[in-house]
C-alpha cells in the first residue's frame, strides 16, 4: 500500500496497515482523532425552526454515525489481518463508538428537543381540547339539569292548581248538598 491517507467521512485514516495499527493503538491519537471531528460536527449551524435548518442537524449526525462505522469497518479489518494487540484496537473502537455515539446524540439534541417540545404542545392542546368538550358536556348536563328541574316545578304547580280546584270544588258541591238539604228539612 502508498502513504496516501483515505477520507473517512468526517476524517482521514491511514490507509498503511501499520500506520492505521499505530493509530488505533495511539490514545492521543485517538483522542485528537475524535476531537476534530467533535469540531467539525459541531461546527454545524442551522435554524432549528425551520425543516431545512433541522435537517443540517440531522445529516450531520448521520455523518457521525457514519464515520463511527467507517472507523469501526477500518477496525475490524486490521483486527482480522494482524491478530496481534486486538485489546488496544478493541478499546480504540469501543472508545471511537461511545464517543462518537454520545457526539451524534449530543449535535442531534437541538431537534431532539425540538421534537420533544412538539410532542409537549401537542399534548397540553389535546388536553385544552378534552378540557373545552368536558366543560361543554357539563353546561350541556346542567342546562338539561336547569330545564328539567324548571319543568317538574312547572307541573308541580300545575297539579297543586288542580288539586286546589277538586277541593274548592269539593267544597262547594258539600255546601251545595247541605244548603238543599237544609231546604228539603224546611219544606217538610
Amino acid at each position: 500500500m502508498n502513504d496516501e491517507k483515505s477520507e473517512v467521512a468526517l476524517a482521514n485514516l491511514p490507509s498503511v496497515p501499520a500506520e492505521l495499527e499505530l493509530a488505533f493503538i495511539d490514545d492521543a491519537f485517538i483522542d485528537g482523532f475524535i476531537e476534530n471531528i467533535r469540531d467539525k460536527a459541531s461546527a454545524v449551524v442551522g435554524d432549528i425552526n425551520t425543516a431545512k435548518g433541522r435537517k443540517v442537524y440531522i445529516s450531520m449526525a448521520t455523518n457521525v454515525r457514519s464515520t463511527k462505522v467507517m472507523i469501526d469497518d477500518a477496525g475490524k479489518n486490521l483486527v482480522a489481518e494482524m491478530k496481534k494487540r486486538p485489546a488496544l484496537v478493541d478499546a480504540s473502537r469501543r472508545k471511537v463508538r461511545e464517543a462518537l455515539d454520545e457526539l451524534a446524540v449530543e449535535i442531534r439534541k437541538p431537534v431532539t428537543e425540538w421534537e420533544a417540545e412538539q410532542a409537549r404542545i401537542k399534548a397540553v392542546q389535546q388536553m385544552q381540547a378534552w378540557h373545552t368538550e368536558a366543560l361543554e358536556m357539563n353546561d350541556a348536563f346542567d342546562k338539561a339539569l336547569a330545564e328539567r328541574v324548571e319543568s317538574d316545578h312547572a307541573i308541580a304547580l300545575l297539579m297543586n292548581e288542580k288539586r286546589d280546584r277538586e277541593i274548592a270544588e269539593a267544597k262547594a258541591e258539600a255546601e251545595r248538598k247541605r244548603i238543599a238539604h237544609e231546604e228539603e228539612l224546611k219544606r217538610n
